[in-house]
């Protein structure tokens, strides 16, 4: 994704590194008012400068929220092409679609890199009825079996959402759907913690979707969204954390994990 000067809609908060790493590219609904922009940046900032300084890594990443091609009309030079593109016939937009444009876009084989969404609409995942809303998705960089995924991963979060469930609230929500998330692309939760829900356990013998998810009261990777309900308050489950666990957003197993992890993907 080539970023020109001229168009300061596009922007990098970290200098260049030299690491090998792949970066962030966080692609923002570019429809979204300009406040609520500002507050998604500021939100993933918070959070991913606890992450790079409790790992002791740099995290390149880079904002679009505008077009980034001389000529916006192309394929793949602005936001809005991935989400009007993925939009079904109910206006949601579709995350396996987003997925597809993403991992065969031509900045993905030129520049490869971790791509996040942050849509201002309805997501769903190719309509399937037991995810009738959504308010995030993750394909993961790091595997259940540890081993690193050299192909394509990403995650899209709406906060369209969010902002029909918790209204003026949203925002508090969403850092905890950031965190879930993220924690999702970088292999939490972690399988060998206490916490951990495998396939044998009972909650996910109740319903499959509470599989690979924590089950400590103020982890950031417990499951909110299971069969299309939810499970938990993720508003409540927002400010519990906040408010008992404001360090490490995960339980304790977790937290180390994703430490872990951070470095052998960005260290």
């Amino acid at each position: 994704m080539f970023l020109y000067n001229y168009y300061y809609m596009s922007v990098t908060l970290l200098q260049p590194t030299q690491t090998y790493r792949k970066p962030l590219y966080i692609t923002i609904d570019e429809r979204m008012p300009k406040n609520d922009i500002a507050t998604v940046i500021v939100s993933l900032e918070t959070l991913l400068r606890r992450f790079e300084k409790e790992a002791g890594v740099s995290i390149r990443r880079y904002y679009f929220y505008g077009p980034w091609c001389k000529n916006p009309d192309q394929p793949y030079c602005r936001p809005q092409y991935y989400i009007e593109n993925c939009r079904d016939p109910n206006g949601k937009i579709n995350v396996n679609c987003i997925f597809n444009l993403s991992r065969n876009e031509p900045w993905q084989q030129t520049n490869p890199h971790y791509d996040i969404y942050i849509i201002d609409k309805d997501i769903i995942y190719d309509g399937n009825p037991s995810t009738n809303f959504l308010f995030g998705a993750t394909l993961p960089a790091i595997l259940p079996s540890g081993l690193i995924y050299s192909g394509f991963a990403g995650s899209v979060l709406s906060i369209g959402v969010l902002k029909k469930f918790y209204g003026p609230d949203w925002e508090t929500a969403f850092s905890i759907i950031f965190a879930h998330e993220f924690g999702h692309l970088v292999g939490l939760p972690d399988p060998n913690s206490q916490y951990y829900i495998g396939y044998n356990h009972p909650y996910a013998r109740e319903n499959y979707l509470y599989a690979n998810h924590c089950s400590y009261e103020y982890c950031a990777m417990r499951q909110i969204n299971a069969g299309g309900r939810l499970h938990i308050d993720l508003l409540d489950l927002a400010r519990n954390i906040f408010k008992h666990n404001p360090y490490y957003l995960y339980c304790k197993d977790d937290w180390e994990y994703l430490i872990r992890n951070l470095r052998r993907i960005f260290g």
